[in-house]
């Protein structure tokens, strides 16, 4: 798992899984929408910016309320989106 650079980059963007289909990847295409393509497995990037990014950083990481999964995030399959960018 990749070092966390404290970038935010992952707080901007949801990569959104799905199984690979050729008529959602016509979807994704006609809406401009970024996608990889991992053997059965489309992962759909869509800008979004997390609420709680303020100024470049997580205002609730000092807190400890931050959701397990962006706590957990890259997980054993997700790669961090600064070491291989997808957008």
């Amino acid at each position: 798992m990749p070092e966390c650079k404290q970038c935010g980059e992952c707080c901007r963007v949801l990569v959104v899984p799905f199984v690979n289909d050729s008529e959602l990847r016509e979807f994704l295409d006609a809406r401009g929408i970024k996608y990889t393509v991992e053997f059965d497995r489309l992962n759909a990037v869509v800008p979004h910016v997390c609420p709680h990014l303020v100024d470049g950083l997580c205002d609730l990481h000092e807190s400890g309320k931050k959701p397990v999964a962006c706590d957990r995030f890259p997980g054993a399959d997700q790669d961090c989106i600064y070491k291989n960018p997808l957008i």
